[in-house]
């Protein structure tokens, strides 16, 4: 479900683009970001996490009544969301910042501390991989979270699953 929840997010993302000159959140959204453009790529992915972790935390239930919904970058800058909804919007945002989709991964994964099922973005530069996580204001060095186990991860161009060798 991860896959399509994935798509369709992205199909109704290509029609928010579309409509981006008239939706005052889209407006916003590009404002916040040009103020990045320029920056280091380290400055560019703490300023997006900073950005997106200010947004309103809140379930896919409460949000829009069903049990899981992969919310466009738009709809998450209008009406907050949940862990995927943080990942998906700074990756949006990094995308639009010029990182390349094969840097990135959104990653479905396993937070052994609270027995869950979590959603983080993992971003790769120069050799090191760096995770954004909603419910962490640092952005951090792979390396440095032990609390998560891979499931799976998915960018625009390819899907992995992780397993145990």
């Amino acid at each position: 479900s991860g896959f399509s929840n994935w798509t369709g997010m992205i199909n109704r993302f290509q029609v928010d683009l579309q409509r981006s000159s008239t939706n005052a959140d889209m407006q916003k959204w590009k404002a916040s970001l040009s103020k990045l453009k320029g920056k280091s790529f380290k400055e560019k992915i703490v300023g997006v996490n900073r950005l997106m972790n200010s947004k309103r935390y809140i379930t896919d239930k409460k949000n829009w009544n069903k049990s899981d919904y992969w919310a466009t970058p738009v709809e998450f800058m209008t009406r907050g969301g949940d862990c995927e909804d943080f990942a998906i919007a700074k990756y949006a945002s990094l995308r639009a910042l010029g990182v390349p989709a094969e840097q990135m991964r959104l990653a479905i994964v396993l937070d052994k501390k609270l027995g869950i099922h979590h959603a983080i973005l993992i971003v790769y530069d120069a050799g090191k991989a760096y995770v954004l996580d909603n419910q962490d204001k640092a952005v951090k060095d792979l390396t440095q979270v032990r609390r998560y186990k891979p499931i799976f991860s998915i960018n625009q161009q390819s899907w992995w699953l992780h397993k145990r060798a």
